[in-house]
């Protein structure tokens, strides 16, 4: 009897010793930034969404809400205190990065207009409102939706490698889909860019 328990408290501890502690799932952190001086935003990003947001003021306001991906059972997730957000600003340009591994993001980014916005991320969702800027995204797999102004945008270039790529509210729309991709161009009425390029994935503008 005494040897049965004591081989119950060993596999107790086993089962104990094996269970994987539990790190903390999700933590959403808050920043802002002053306009004063700054002109393009850079926005780098591996896995998530990014939803940016045209609001007026002098500040950009971001919502970061970062999550620890899911692993193994017997592997720990990553440590979410460790995930820093990359911040730099040089020659009137702010860079935000979070490039981390075994990590997903979702960004909420309140901007006002700027001369330039870029965006580049691995996999995801981008849901851009933009006003008087340049915009330029790089999506490797996932759906970008942009809406602009009809009167501020000028060439829009979109393409998929794989997928569709749709411009809707502009004038000249110009589509050239071959077997799994697409690329459209059109024009809208200022002189403002907008460059999207999707590798897998789908790709929509709209002009209003």
């Amino acid at each position: 009897m005494k040897k049965k328990i004591t081989l119950l408290a060993l596999f107790t501890a086993m089962i104990v010793f094996f269970i994987p502690v539990k790190a903390q799932d999700k933590v959403n952190r808050a920043h802002r930034f002053d306009l004063a001086g700054i002109e393009e935003l850079e926005i780098n990003n591996s896995v998530g969404k990014i939803e940016l947001i045209l609001v007026e003021g002098d500040e950009i306001r971001l919502e970061l809400e970062i999550e620890a991906q899911e692993e193994g059972f017997f592997r720990r997730r990553r440590d979410l205190d460790e995930v820093h957000l990359e911040i730099e600003e040089r020659n009137g340009r702010l860079t935000l990065s979070l490039e981390e591994e075994k990590v997903s993001a979702y960004w909420i980014i309140e901007v006002p207009a700027l001369a330039e916005i870029d965006i580049d991320m691995g996999v995801g969702e981008i849901d851009a409102e933009i006003g008087a800027s340049r915009l330029d995204i790089e999506l490797g797999v996932g759906e970008v939706d942009v809406s602009a102004q009809l009167a501020k945008t000028g060439d829009i270039d979109v393409s998929s490698g794989v997928g569709d790529a749709r411009i809707r509210g502009a004038h000249n729309v110009y589509s050239s889909r071959m077997i799994v991709s697409e690329e459209s161009e059109a024009r809208g009425e200022g002189d403002l860019s907008i460059e999207v390029e999707v590798g897998v994935g789908s790709v929509r503008v709209t002009l209003d």
